[in-house]
């Protein structure tokens, strides 16, 4: 009888367990959904709050619309009242001037309640509306500091390690490293047209650009067939934003695409240039990269014989919180 009674036991136990594996698993996975909801709501929640701030707002106006309708029966009613008070008086049935204006008194606050209890939806509605708005300010205020800092943190590390490069391997080496220079060996001809040797030349790996560089072609209302016309332009518009640095302390690397025809980016809205004499100014000049003599295809479009170029810009970094 007792190992009956075990192996009912031991059934029973499988039983339980084998349905208690499923329902653990359903309540992970729901677990699971939940907070992965939640993240999604935490990542959209400006989005969310502008979206909520808008809709009452309008909705606020809407309401307050409205309001407007009714009002003026509250205030036809509450004028009724006024002169009935007045009336009373001319009969005199106020003992006393005290009286005729606490009645009167008690007709203007009752009128006073009225309209505040017809726009308090309105109100309350837009003032909702107002702080999803704000709140979704705050939101992407904090988050475009935190990404500020963050990035502040990457150009912090990137020029320490530039540092260590020039120290341990020289300047030299750290341009070779960063903008991926290769040297590559071309014939020499006289002018019969035999070979007398070979000379090395020094170009930029392709691919090697910064990600604010952008190609000045065909492509650019600025552009111009004629390839000396293209450098001068690119070298006046050079100047005279260096100039405007000058002036103004700081140029943004979108007001240089805007000098130059190219389409404005976000990045471009933040990092730029700083003057000379600012503790976070590199060498305070913007340049294009237009003079870059290892460059094999600048040399040739500075000298004529290429019409478009690559522009690189040396911008000093985030200057957004530093104005």
């Amino acid at each position: 009888m007792s190992n009956e009674v075990a192996e009912t036991v031991t059934e029973v136990a499988n039983t339980v367990a084998a349905t208690a594996v499923p329902a653990q698993k359903a309540v992970n996975t729901a677990t699971k959904l939940f907070f992965k909801g939640v993240g999604k709501v935490k990542r959209f929640s400006p989005e969310i709050l502008m979206v909520v701030g808008v809709t009452g707002v309008v909705a606020a106006g809407i309401l307050a619309c409205k309001a407007t309708l009714k009002l003026e029966d509250v205030v036809e009613k509450a004028e009724a009242d006024i002169m009935d008070v007045k009336d009373r008086r001319s009969v005199n049935e106020f003992d006393s001037e005290v009286e005729f204006n606490k009645a009167l008194t008690k007709v203007y606050i009752n009128r006073g309640l009225q309209v505040t209890k017809l726009y308090t939806p309105a109100l309350s509605v837009g003032l909702v509306g107002i702080g999803c708005l704000l709140g979704s300010h705050g939101i992407m205020s904090r988050r475009n500091i935190a990404m500020a800092a963050a990035y502040k943190a990457v150009e912090s590390s990137f020029a320490e390690y530039r540092n260590r490069v020039v120290e341990e391997l020289g300047e030299d080496k750290d341009k070779e490293l960063r903008f991926g220079l290769v040297e590559t060996e071309v014939p020499v001809y006289d002018e019969e047209g035999n070979q007398t040797g070979t000379k090395k030349l020094t170009d930029v790996k392709m691919g090697k650009w910064s990600s604010y560089a952008r190609i000045f072609d065909e492509g650019n209302e600025n552009w111009s067939k004629i390839p000396g016309m293209n450098q001068m332009f690119l070298s006046n518009q050079q100047n005279w934003l260096n100039d405007r640095l000058n002036a103004r302390g700081y140029v943004f690397l979108n007001d240089v695409y805007k000098c130059l025809g190219i389409p404005a980016t976000p990045a471009g809205q933040v990092v730029g240039w700083l003057r000379e004499n600012h503790e976070d100014s590199k060498d305070g000049f913007i340049d294009f990269g237009l003079f870059e003599i290892e460059n094999q295809a600048k040399r040739e479009f500075v000298n004529g014989f290429e019409r478009s170029v690559i522009l690189d810009f040396n911008v000093d970094g985030d200057i957004h919180q530093k104005i």
